[in-house]
């Protein structure tokens, strides 16, 4: 194998609040290598783990009230992806690409911290929530520039999401509410873009994308973005226009607690002015970037109050 390169490290961090009264530690680690089959030919392969755990929750994530109310006080994750990506180039200005993706992430939320194993004074034994997510993904792209001043690229998609979860909520002593889920989806997605460049200075992409889910409706996706590269104001300038959309997370639409199955999806409209890249070095320099954003069916998860 030629031009063989590998690299990888490991971080550790940990973060502590007097005022949310919360801690968090973090473990993790990473590989990454890439090396050529042939002249055309490259492989890129990377995975990553990280351990995480936080004791007495911070108020971005529902504070003391929501651990009193759910008697958790502890979340411990799990995580690890995996990914391959293959790149073949041919010789005449096209190439095609192929990545495989897996994201495995498992969460165990409790209250090891409630003495007796009870939420005192009320008695009420501790509540426990076992999760687990796992992602799988194919992505094929075919990019082709062997046309004058026409670059065109164009791929399909597929994502297979599966969730499991196993809980038990003790609503008052002797009477528990056991739940549980175990829940798959599929989404397929092709997409395309076209850039083209005319008057010298001036370009064009159009872009293009339709995604198909098993739980959600069909949805179309457009992009436009208009560009002049400009020497006399040192840069490259652009408005642009971009559509997307999200679907809830499998949690959001089947937990027990707090899910709700008919969440519809999110989507945005993006409005954007601003420049990509000054073309030269300066002993000053500046940025500035305008955005505006239509979002409908806006995803939020409801932040509990504080304590009065």
């Amino acid at each position: 194998m030629k031009n063989t390169q590998i690299s990888g490290g490991i971080n550790h961090s940990e973060e502590s609040s007097r005022y949310h009264d919360h801690e968090f530690k973090s473990d993790g680690g990473f590989l990454k290598s890439s090396f050529s089959l042939s002249e055309n030919s490259k492989i890129w392969l990377s995975a990553w783990t990280s351990e995480t755990e936080q004791i007495r929750l911070p108020e971005d994530s529902g504070g003391p009230l929501y651990s009193t109310s759910t008697s958790l006080d502890r979340i411990e994750a799990q995580a690890v992806g995996l990914s391959l990506r293959y790149l073949h180039r041919f010789h005449n200005d096209s190439s095609i690409a192929v990545v495989l993706g897996r994201y495995i992430h498992d969460n165990d939320s409790s209250s090891p911290g409630v003495e007796g194993g009870e939420r005192n004074p009320f008695g009420v034994p501790a509540n426990e929530f076992i999760d687990s997510f796992n992602r799988t993904q194919l992505e094929l792209v075919y990019r082709c520039s062997n046309w004058d001043k026409i670059d065109f690229s164009a791929g399909f998609e597929r994502q297979v999401e599966d969730a499991k979860s196993e809980s038990v909520v003790h609503l008052f002593p002797g009477f528990s509410l056991p739940s549980s889920y175990d829940v798959e989806r599929h989404r397929n997605s092709v997409f395309t873009e076209a850039g083209y460049e005319f008057l010298d200075q001036h370009f064009l992409i159009l872009s293009e994308r339709y995604d198909s889910e098993s739980d959600h409706e069909a949805e179309w996706s457009s992009g436009l973005k208009y560009g002049v590269r400009s020497e006399a104001l040192n840069g490259v300038y652009y408005v642009s226009f971009q559509e997307a959309y999200k679907t809830p997370s499998l949690f959001a639409t089947n937990n027990a607690m707090v899910g709700n199955p008919d969440l519809k999806a999110e989507t945005n409209e993006t409005y954007e002015l601003g420049p990509v890249a000054l073309l030269k070095a300066m002993i000053f320099h500046g940025e500035w970037r305008f955005f505006h954003r239509n979002t409908q069916t806006l995803l939020i998860y409801r932040k509990p109050l504080k304590h009065s």
